[in-house]
């Protein structure tokens, strides 16, 4: 019974993350959409914020639906708003 609670529990906290409104900003955006894939490019001073995260980077790349994967480049900065943790990097790849 614990297994099938806990395996419930992650299936709608990972259902959760997918609902989690998005917002973005850039100096330049481009993109494209079909029906197998989906693509935004924010480039320049790109920003990214959902209610569990920020990410700011030079170039940052939203894919696939509802923008599940997050890849940023370029001095990257993020901060996890729940657990308050900061921190940078060169490139990131986020499954969100």
């Amino acid at each position: 019974m614990k297994k099938i609670l806990s395996v419930l529990i992650l299936a709608l906290c990972a259902a959760a993350a997918f609902c989690e409104k998005i917002s973005f900003t850039a100096d330049y955006m481009h993109g494209s959409a079909s029906e197998t894939n989906n693509k935004t490019v924010l480039e320049r001073h790109a920003h990214i914020s959902t209610e569990s995260f920020d990410i700011n980077a030079q170039l940052i790349e939203l894919e696939d639906e509802n923008y599940r994967y997050v890849t940023a480049t370029g001095a990257v900065f993020g901060k996890s708003k729940k657990s308050n943790l900061d921190f940078t990097c060169d490139k990131l790849f986020f499954d969100r």
